[in-house]
């Protein structure tokens, strides 16, 4: 998971320097937000194995360990390979614009 976070910021970095400068970020932001999605997701889900059972209280209970934020995060991660294009939709970009690939 250590790599994908450095992937994840590596990539975002580099889209948003493209975009600074006269160059169009194309199949970059894509991986970016592959890498990312998929990182906060496993994060999510990490987060409740680490607490258990009690990573599973809802916010505002005085036994959710982060205020309720782990539940709450869990359960927004997957939102997130749909928000900004899914993620098999930008996979397709960076197949096809990236490594050139035909069109599945």
């Amino acid at each position: 998971m250590r790599s994908d976070a450095i992937a994840a910021a590596r990539m975002a970095a580099a889209a948003a320097a493209a975009d600074a400068g006269d160059f169009m970020p194309n199949y970059e932001a894509s991986i970016s937000k592959v890498f990312g999605t998929e990182l906060q997701r496993q994060m999510g889900i990490m987060g409740i194995r680490i607490a258990g059972i009690a990573g599973q209280v809802e916010p505002g209970s005085p036994y959710a360990p982060l205020r309720g934020r782990l539940e709450r995060w869990a359960l927004a991660a997957p939102s997130y390979t749909i928000a900004g294009g899914t993620s098999e939709v930008n996979r397709n970009i960076i197949a096809t614009r990236g490594l050139g690939l035909p069109r599945a």
